[in-house]
């Protein structure tokens, strides 16, 4: 009662203060006037710290449950604009961490300044919505670290299996898995060759980027129907619109899955028993590479196309070989020339990607079969970009991606993809394995895509014959 009292006493001498020093004092009390200003003055000064300064805005929420309160306006937002009644019962268990955060052991015991002991909470800072579901944001108390968010002890202490990422040096987001960002076949737009074309959804709901500024090839595979050539598809429908450029395609099936890409392509090769004709392309292209090698740094002013980067003059080259096992593989073949030939457009590949980086070259291998043999030892180590669609076997897993890395759980291995997920791909991304989804693109609106900017192709012969052509005799 006398901490009531006391407060209340204190609120009124404050508004007088703040009023005397807003509206001036009666005659004889000006230094009660003064007081109220300089009042005013430490409330205005302390209002832009804890606004610019964000350890000590957290520290106050942290310390104070009603001002974690004031984010009521962003909760009702968050309610309304929730799809489902299980999110709603999920944000509003999130945003009431003193019924679980003792469970979830995130509390702490401290002492205030009058020797009471008091309980601190994690303070409710703001809630978002994001593809995985609703999230709360939280302030931590003194004593409680990013570290002390356990996974499976705060899902056990709210009824549901949350996701938790730090969100500063000081405040943690949690998120109520409610979504699946694989579900559906989304769309992807936007994006460049400069920042990544968007091509999927990665398991924590941000896109996918196919990456190709500095990276010298890509290995993508997968069994028939896990969706291969279609993530390719949407990739390059969106790169038909970028004048910078200019596609390749090399198709081993024989069929026609690339024939929309043909009115946008600089080459489309569908015959995949022609093996010459096949070298003779490589080949061609091998000569665009060493030359722009060789003449770069006096015509751009740079030994690296990137730092130049791609024009509508001298553009990106993206080489898709698809099926490669159809050219790779001597074993794919019955004659002893045809099986030379195969080693020799093996070769010419791996030089491709081990050397064509630094030229804007960039090739794409895709396979059904993945087999050391059908995806070249030395192919895979220089590639920087390794997609696995769903596979039946460790050894086809490893063929694509390598070895796994220590600590990778067995949900992200491609021999778990289900059949029901088509698109669905393990990707290598530096020292780690990412769930994602490729997104998809009708054949018929890709092929809308490639007719409407026929006007960017480059014919092959015009885009090869800007240098000295390579022969078979030269050193590659």
């Amino acid at each position: 009662m006398n901490r009531f009292i006391t407060a209340v006493v204190a609120v009124v001498v404050a508004v007088f203060l703040l009023g005397f020093g807003l509206f001036g004092a009666p005659s004889g009390m000006e230094s009660v006037a003064v007081l109220g200003r300089a009042l005013w003055t430490i409330l205005i000064i302390g209002a832009v710290l804890v606004v610019a300064v964000a350890p000590l805005r957290r520290r106050m929420l942290g310390r104070s449950r009603l001002l974690g309160r004031l984010f009521a306006p962003r909760l009702a937002r968050a309610d309304a604009a929730a799809l489902s009644p299980h999110e709603l019962k999920a944000l509003g268990v999130l945003r009431r961490p003193e019924a679980w955060g003792m469970a979830a052991a995130l509390t702490r015991e401290t002492v205030d300044r009058k020797g009471q002991r008091v309980r601190l909470w994690p303070a409710l800072a703001g809630v978002e919505l994001t593809p995985l579901g609703p999230a709360a944001r939280f302030a931590n108390p003194p004593g409680v670290t990013a570290g002390d968010w356990d996974v499976a002890r705060v899902s056990s202490a709210v009824g549901f299996h949350v996701e938790i990422s730090p969100a500063g040096a000081s405040s943690v987001l949690v998120t109520a898995r409610t979504r699946d960002p694989f579900k559906g076949a989304a769309k992807s737009s936007g994006g460049s060759l400069a920042a990544g074309i968007p091509c999927g959804v990665q398991e924590d709901g941000s896109p996918l980027l196919a990456s190709f500024a500095n990276q010298s090839g890509a290995v993508v595979g997968g069994v028939p129907g896990s969706g291969k050539s279609a993530g390719a598809t949407s990739i390059i429908a969106q790169l038909c619109a970028d004048p910078a450029a200019q596609f390749v395609v090399i198709d081993g099936k024989g069929g026609s899955d690339w024939s929309w890409v043909a009115p946008r392509a600089a080459l489309l090769n569908t015959d995949d028993e022609n093996l010459e004709a096949v070298k003779a392309q490589l080949l061609a292209v091998t000569s665009l590479m060493r030359w722009r090698l060789q003449t770069q740094k006096e015509r751009r002013g740079t030994s690296n196309f990137w730092h130049a980067g791609a024009t509508a003059e001298e553009g990106f080259v993206l080489v898709v070989v698809d099926e490669c096992q159809s050219f790779f593989d001597p074993k794919e073949h019955m004659t002893k020339a045809a099986k030379e030939l195969s080693q020799e457009i093996a070769a010419l590949t791996v030089n491709l990607v081990k050397k064509g980086r630094s030229a804007g070259i960039f090739v794409m291998s895709i396979t059904q079969k993945p087999t050391s043999d059908s995806i070249p030892s030395a192919l895979s180590a220089n590639c920087g970009v390794k997609w696995a669609c769903r596979v039946e076997t460790r050894a086809a897993e490893e063929s694509i991606l390598g070895a796994r890395p220590d600590g990778t759980p067995d949900s992200a291995s491609p021999t778990l993809i289900p059949e029901t997920r088509p698109g669905g791909v393990t990707v290598k991304r530096g020292g780690e394995w990412v769930r994602a989804r490729f997104s998809y693109t009708p054949e018929a609106e890709a092929a809308a895509i490639a007719e409407r900017y026929a006007s960017l192709r480059i014919p092959f012969e015009q885009l090869t014959a800007r240098q000295p052509v390579f022969t078979e005799g030269d050193d590659v």
